[in-house]
């Protein structure tokens, strides 16, 4: 079967639209479930139709699972607001139901998690449900296990990371005991397990930098079951870069820095109870295509290069895009070894400077940290990204006053551009790197 004809399977069963890296992706995953089951090309696509988890698998390698703990912090702290706004005026019998859809490895279910139990404390588990799907069973296993590397952690800080997670060894944390058993976890693609759920069952979804990914017909139909879930009072969340809902299901919320909606036909107008008193304990940001920190954005995608055509920088960008695949799995020595490869082959280029400087802030080198970033922004003067890791570095060395500077100039010059317009990534939206630089500048007062 050729990468077409397997494209067209996934399609069909999934919803997912053809992207610029589809070919590649596919090939991939292709020669990963091969190595698994000890098959060949032409066997594992012979065996799709007797034993369709093979084809489960290769949709779960092909997703993008970019995430860290309290990406996008506004919506979070919305969301939390709206639920303790719920519960208000429910019983205690009563409680609220949440949905991370497209939850990836579990670091945006377990930030809801943390930030319900700063909220509400011992009366968390009882008063809400977060529930959690996805169809990437590798990405599951992580989620249930609830280990996670520095990498993860890029958009907090150690107060947060001693409060809620227990030390393994040197590189890996694991999820408190009373954070693991609050969230229920199922594998399983969106349309489907909407299709299993009750109307007026859900309170609270979080469907961020999936809706991307998805045709425009799936989309659609997927927009349709969320309505029909959601209770009154219920707010759907996406990201800024996401299609967002119709507008004869949904209206969109009145929320500065955050892409949230509620049922177009709802009455109900719930107060939003008032944030915590002081920062999320946490410390500078970080985010993807990689961070440190409190949270910054950094989505990985590529932007808009020809299908199926190399990345622009052939071998460099190539080279990135591995070492990003190897911190996602906690492989940060493995990474920042192939990064400084990459280095020595282009050493004017400000996205590997970058990078290095990111995984340095990830590993605690923030000497090296700070040196790379500096670089990064030298090299790309104008780059809001690289100036807000830069800051970020500055922040975990305890340069407050130099970090919440750069901070301040970067959220100005993004106060001038569009929120949904992408930064230097071609994934991150000024209007969520804005929030991060926002969220850490405000942690570091």
């Amino acid at each position: 079967m050729s990468a077409a004809g397997l494209g067209a399977r996934l399609q069909a069963a999934y919803g997912f639209s053809a992207r610029p890296s589809w070919s590649r992706e596919l090939s991939r995953a292709v020669e990963e479930v091969c190595r698994r089951h000890g098959l060949d090309a032409g066997t594992l696509h012979g065996r799709l139709d007797a034993e369709p988890h093979l084809l489960d698998e290769l949709a779960g390698l092909v997703t993008v699972g970019e995430t860290y703990f309290y990406r996008h912090p506004s919506d979070i702290q919305h969301a939390v607001s709206i639920i303790t706004a719920l519960l208000a005026g429910r019983s205690a019998e009563e409680p609220c139901v949440v949905w991370s859809a497209g939850c990836a490895s579990g670091e945006e279910p377990y930030t809801l998690a943390m930030e319900l139990d700063r909220r509400l404390g011992a009366a968390a588990p009882a008063r809400v449900r977060i529930l959690a799907t996805d169809v990437n069973s590798d990405a599951l296993a992580k989620a249930r296990a609830g280990i996670y590397s520095a990498w993860s952690f890029r958009g907090v800080g150690t107060e947060l990371r001693e409060r809620y997670f227990l030390p393994l060894q040197p590189n890996a944390w694991q999820v408190a005991p009373r954070l693991l058993e609050r969230i229920a976890w199922h594998r399983s693609g969106l349309a489907q397990h909407a299709a299993t759920m009750a109307s007026g069952s859900v309170d609270v979804i979080f469907f961020r930098n999936v809706a991307i990914y998805l045709e425009a017909d799936a989309l659609a139909q997927l927009y349709r079951q969320f309505r029909r879930v959601m209770r009154p009072g219920g707010t759907l969340y996406v990201a800024s870069a996401d299609p967002f809902p119709p507008r004869e299901l949904f209206t969109r919320v009145a929320a500065p820095g955050v892409a949230a909606f509620r049922p177009a036909d709802d009455d109900a107008r719930l107060p939003v109870a008032p944030p915590p008193s002081g920062p999320v304990p946490g410390a500078p940001p970080q985010r993807h295509d990689v961070k440190v920190p409190p949270p910054a954005p950094v989505t990985r995608v590529a932007a808009t290069p020809a299908p199926d055509a190399p990345p622009p920088g052939g071998g460099v960008a190539l080279a990135l895009a591995e070492a990003r695949r190897l911190a996602d799995r906690g492989e940060l020595a493995e990474a920042l070894a192939l990064v400084s490869r990459a280095a020595l082959t282009d050493p004017l280029s400000a996205d590997v400077a970058l990078l290095c400087g990111q995984l340095h802030v990830a590993t605690g080198e923030l000497t090296e940290a700070t040196s790379a970033l500096r670089r990064a922004v030298y090299l790309a003067p104008g780059g809001m990204l690289h100036r807000y890791w830069y800051a970020s570095a500055l922040a975990a060395a305890g340069d407050r006053a130099r970090a919440r500077q750069m901070l301040l100039d970067v959220e100005r010059q993004l106060a001038a551009r569009g929120a949904a317009e992408r930064v230097e990534d071609q994934q991150t939206t000024v209007e969520e790197l804005a929030d991060s630089a926002r969220f850490l500048r405000e942690s570091l007062s």
